[in-house]
């Protein structure tokens, strides 16, 4: 979908890597020259040993290999306490095909309503569980020491949330 929107797809809609991650750092680079990205728990191994691939000199350890694609390093860790308010709210997504709203986005057409499905809420919690554990392991062992956040404190107080960030 981004190689897509970025313009990088090949006809058979693949894409060539080193696009795909000059492509995202420019998407996620802001005017004042500060790149961001969100990393999801299942993409970190794939996206690690195509940067190894990338940058063999730099293949030493797990950070090496970032920095050299993104520039100077600094993780944010956003979890959410309650996994099984975040199985639920995927659920949700994948059944009426609403991912997120804010006050300014238009209404989203609702693809159907949704309903309760206790097995598959149980797989996300297993799922949601074992990618906080695999980050918080990955974190200790790259020697990564990122600014924790808890999603219930960023609904409860974006602002103060938004500058501990920035500080």
């Amino acid at each position: 979908m981004w190689a897509a929107e970025w313009g990088i797809s090949r006809p058979d809609g693949g894409f060539v890597y080193a696009d795909y991650f000059r492509a995202a750092r420019e998407a996620g680079t802001t005017p004042n020259g500060v790149f961001a990205a969100r990393v999801m728990g299942g993409t970190l191994d794939e996206m690690l040993a195509h940067l190894r691939r990338l940058y063999p000199a730099a293949a030493r350890d797990d950070l090496a290999p970032l920095a050299a694609a993104f520039g100077p390093l600094r993780f944010v860790y956003l979890h959410r306490k309650d996994e099984v308010s975040q199985a639920v709210s995927r659920l949700r997504a994948e059944q009426t095909n609403v991912w997120s709203e804010t006050n300014d986005s238009p209404p989203v057409a609702v693809a159907a309503v949704p309903t309760f499905d206790a097995e598959r809420i149980g797989e996300y919690i297993r799922e949601v569980s074992g990618h906080n554990d695999a980050w918080r392991a990955w974190f200790h062992s790259a020697g990564a020491e990122p600014l924790v956040l808890v999603y219930e404190d960023l609904v409860a107080d974006p602002v103060a949330i938004t500058r501990s960030v920035l500080e």
